[in-house]
C-alpha cells in the first residue's frame, strides 16, 4: 500500500568524506597530472550486438590519436569477458579489486552505455557520456533524464567527451544530493540506515538513540 523511498544502501560508499582525497591519491599514483584527463569506460556485455562494446571502445581507442593529453580507463563488466587492449602510456585497465568510487572521482568523463556505473559517477560529481542505442537504453535512458550527454554514433563520441569536458568538475559535487545542480534525494552515505530506520517503524520499534 505505500513505497518509501530510502535510498540504495550500495551507494553509501559515495558519500565516504575521505573520497576526494582517494580519488586526489589515485591520480597522483598513476601520474595523471592536472593536465591529464582520464576517460573512464564501463563496458557491459550487449547481447543483441555482441560486438558492440568492442566497437565503442575501439573508437575510444582510435580518438587517443588525436587527444595526447587524453587517458583512457578500460573497466569491463566482471560478465564481460575478452582479452583487454594491452596497456600503454595513454590506456590503462581496471578491475573488480581496483577502489571504483576512487577511479570514479578521479576521472574526468565516464563513458558508458546503461552501466550503474554510469549513475554511481554522476552522484559524486563526474559527468557521463552515454551511448543510446543500447538494447537497455530504454530501460535506463541517461540523457532523457538529464544525466549524461548521449550519443548515437561512433564519430561523435570523441566530440561528446571535448564538450563533457569543458564542464566544471568538482570531485564530490554529488555528495550533498545534487547532481548537475539539481536535487535527486538525500545526501548520500545515509541509505543503509533509512532502511534500517524503516524496518524500525514497520515493526513498531522505537529507533536506537546515538
Amino acid at each position: 500500500a505505500q513505497v518509501r523511498v530510502t535510498g540504495n544502501p550500495v551507494f553509501d560508499r559515495l558519500g565516504d568524506p575521505q573520497l576526494p582525497r582517494r580519488a586526489a591519491a589515485l591520480r597522483s599514483a598513476l601520474g595523471w597530472g592536472a593536465e591529464i584527463k582520464v576517460i573512464t569506460w564501463a563496458s557491459q556485455p550487449e547481447t543483441a550486438d555482441p560486438q558492440l562494446p568492442r566497437r565503442i571502445e575501439g573508437a575510444l581507442l582510435a580518438a587517443l590519436a588525436d587527444h595526447p593529453a587524453w587517458h583512457l580507463v578500460l573497466r569491463p563488466h566482471p560478465s564481460d569477458r575478452y582479452q583487454l587492449p594491452p596497456c600503454s602510456a595513454q590506456v590503462s585497465h581496471s578491475g573488480r579489486a581496483d577502489d571504483l568510487p576512487a577511479l570514479l572521482a578521479a576521472s574526468d568523463v565516464l563513458v558508458t552505455m546503461t552501466s550503474t556505473v554510469g549513475l554511481e559517477a554522476v552522484l559524486v560529481g563526474t559527468p557521463m557520456v552515454t551511448w543510446d542505442l543500447s538494447q537497455n537504453t530504454h530501460e535506463c535512458p541517461y540523457s532523457a533524464m538529464g544525466l549524461s550527454r548521449g550519443v548515437t554514433s561512433l564519430g561523435d563520441l570523441a566530440p561528446a567527451i571535448t564538450e563533457t569536458l569543458r564542464r566544471k568538475k568538482t570531485i564530490g559535487h554529488g555528495i550533498d544530493g545534487q547532481v548537475h545542480g539539481q536535487a535527486v534525494g538525500p545526501a548520500l552515505g545515509q541509505a543503509a540506515a533509512r532502511v534500517a530506520d524503516e524496518v524500525l517503524d514497520q515493526l513498531g520499534l522505537a529507533k536506537p538513540t546515538a
